[in-house]
């Protein structure tokens, strides 16, 4: 199993990047904090950063129906890519050469062969698709919440949004 799980297609537009990223919270505090508690290296390969994209580090559980926000990482470019393998696919056609990158970090950062890749991103999309459908219960780990309170707005039960719609429509 790589390092990185798939979003789920029903969270990929919910994340502490979207909600707060023309916030201080955001540019100011979360960065700052995610590099310099990666020492100004990418988490993955530890090359050093000159620029950097801050990741959400996500747990899926799936039983639970809880997606967890439980961290942040300093990634590189190339890194930030592989991470998210499936999307840098779909944006291979307006960036050429994109997935290929990503797709070399991946190998390099799980210890996969180019065989093994391919096959872990075949059963990532499928988890990924299984997953989509799932009514997450959004909610942010105790450790974040003491850091950074204001994550509290992301949490939500998409779930509970569901009913709610539901009996608004009848």
């Amino acid at each position: 199993m790589s390092k990185h799980e798939l979003v789920p297609a029903n969270l990929s537009h919910w994340s502490a990047y979207h909600l707060f990223k023309n916030r201080s919270l955001w540019r100011k505090r979360i960065r700052f904090d995610t590099l310099q508690q990666h020492e100004g290296r990418c988490a993955d390969c530890r090359q050093d950063l000159e620029r950097f994209q801050c990741n959400e580090i996500w747990e899926y559980r799936d039983t639970e129906r809880l997606a967890v926000l439980v961290g942040f990482e300093s990634l590189c470019d190339s890194c930030h890519w592989s991470a998210h393998i499936g999307l840098s696919r779909e944006m291979d056609e307006p960036y050429p050469g994109l997935f290929d990158r990503a797709f070399l970090q991946y190998c390099a950062n799980n210890g996969f062969t180019a065989a093994q890749a391919e096959q872990e991103i075949v059963l990532s999309i499928v988890r990924r698709n299984q997953r989509s459908d799932i009514p997450w219960k959004v909610v942010v780990a105790p450790a974040l919440l003491k850091a950074y309170p204001e994550l509290k707005e992301l949490e939500r039960d998409i779930a509970s949004e569901i009913e709610q719609k539901a009996q608004a429509a009848s």
